[in-house]
């Protein structure tokens, strides 16, 4: 290409971003940074300068200090991100089933109806078509799952970067990016300020990063500060690529109108209640999770305390849009400002033994086996069997076990869970539990595995042993 061609070609693509669009609303970025728990971040409590992107959007924007995920695990919480329905509503994540039904109508399908462009980009394998999470995106591209621990790398930055060249700029846009960095396995880097003292590289590369060592079999505590300053290491690098997707929407001048939702999907465990990564559990560590809204007009920065869950997000992104609110969703419109009243409601998120999981043959690996074997050296004080349930009415929260006493905890002073109420507030313990009871029955929770879940395919047997779900 000659240089006059080039020259001509650069002053139209920069006239075409700087022409007006008819459509004025709001063009939405939703931004999951894959395994971040809370305390991972600055500005929830985490290390300094560990977050800085994230950090910066939370001081110009919205940032909700009591946001919860819907489950511990991938699935269940996107599946709950794009419908703005409850664990027991979609049905992701139990009886079975791993796949989002088809029958159930997206996010990005009701932004698509009222001419949204929507795009879907995705690092984690199970965030795909083979799971059935690209529904309604006219373009989704997702990684995929090697034969080893581990991804297909798909090049986000980039990615972005050549869909801002052809897309459409008479629509606004719906564009979701989920942010792998964070997810098992840990990277290790030449540099990492979140070693322990004296950690090096090559310790760092001795230590065995499997999820099966739970329980008795729990590494070291040097290994479990390696592992953890690992995965800090990790949610850096997620919050720096989350910086570099914003400034490839900067430079295409994307950002006038842009809304920002980065959140969460789960958290994860660096030894906590003798567990690793993010199974058997719906404590805190797993459950309380990064929200960050930017980019709304009119509205003073503010921190949001108000308790809210991954199904409030899809009736927000729908009312900023101007669609329509569908009244079957369990979410509601986010609050924005620190004093907006929200009516007293119940926050769900579950825990479902995957043994109920149809697990192919093909797939050289009986799954309902491999729980069972991953917990060898769990005992009933570990509370690691069989399904739960967490049922927060803040600030009380219920943890409901099917083979264990339930707990009860005080979020307003107790946020990480230590001191078990269930002896001292028996009205409010009574209460939770008739409601997790009801909720556990007509979700088939504590049935058989049912028929209606489809077997999994080899390919989606491999997604999950790659990233560590199973051996």
């Amino acid at each position: 290409m000659s240089r006059r061609a080039w020259l001509v070609g650069t002053l139209l693509f920069l006239l075409g971003c700087n022409a007006p669009r008819e459509d004025l609303r709001p063009d939405i970025l939703l931004v999951v940074l894959d395994t971040v728990r809370s305390d991972a971040v600055s500005s929830l409590g985490g290390p300094a300068g560990a977050t800085p992107h994230l950090d910066t959007l939370a001081r110009e924007g919205l940032l909700y200090s009591n946001a919860f995920a819907s489950a511990p695990w991938t699935l269940p919480s996107h599946a709950s991100l794009f419908t703005g329905l409850r664990l027991d509503q979609h049905g992701v994540g139990i009886r079975g089933r791993v796949t989002a039904d088809a029958s159930l109508v997206t996010l990005a399908e009701r932004l698509r109806d009222v001419g949204y462009q929507t795009v879907g980009l995705s690092e984690n394998p199970l965030i795909s078509d083979l799971f059935n999470m690209s529904q309604g995106f006219e373009r989704f591209s997702a990684a995929r799952a090697g034969n080893d621990a581990g991804a297909a790398a798909l090049d986000l930055v980039r990615t972005v970067a050549s869909w801002t060249r052809s897309r459409d700029v008479d629509r606004p846009f719906f564009l979701f990016v989920n942010v792998f960095d964070a997810h098992l396995p840990y990277r290790i880097r030449g540099e990492n300020p979140h070693l322990p003292p004296g950690a090096t590289i090559a310790e760092a590369r001795a230590v065995r990063q499997s999820p099966f060592r739970i329980c008795d079999r729990l590494p070291s505590p040097r290994e479990l500060a390696i592992m953890e300053g690992l995965y800090r290491g990790d949610v850096r690098a997620a919050d720096a690529k989350l910086g570099a997707v914003l400034d490839v929407l900067r430079r295409a001048r994307l950002t006038e109108r842009l809304v920002t939702v980065v959140v969460s999907d789960h958290g994860e465990h660096f030894g906590e209640k003798r567990l690793l990564v993010h199974q058997f559990s719906v404590g805190h560590l797993l459950l309380h999770i990064p929200l960050v809204v930017h980019g709304l007009p009119d509205l003073a920065p503010a921190e949001i305390p108000q308790p809210v869950d991954l199904t409030d997000v899809a009736p927000s992104i729908l009312e900023w849009a101007g669609a329509p609110v569908p009244p079957e969703l369990s979410g509601r419109a986010l609050p924005t400002r620190p004093d907006t009243p929200v009516p007293e409601r119940a926050l769900l998120a579950g825990y479902s033994d995957r043994d109920r999981i149809d697990w192919p043959a093909a797939a050289d690996a009986r799954f309902g086996q491999i729980p069972d074997e991953m917990r060898a050296g769990c005992g009933p004080t570990d509370r690691t069997f069989g399904d739960m349930l967490s049922l927060i009415r803040f600030p009380y929260k219920l943890i409901w076990f099917e083979r264990y006493p339930n707990e009860l905890y005080d979020l307003s002073w107790d946020p990480f869970e230590h001191s078990n109420l269930a002896s001292v507030e028996k009205d409010v313990l009574r209460r939770l539990e008739e409601e997790a009871e009801r909720i556990a029955a007509e979700s088939g929770l504590l049935s058989p595995r049912s028929g209606d879940a489809p077997a999994l395919d080899p390919e989606a047997a491999r997604a999950l042993r790659a990233l560590g779900y199973v051996k």
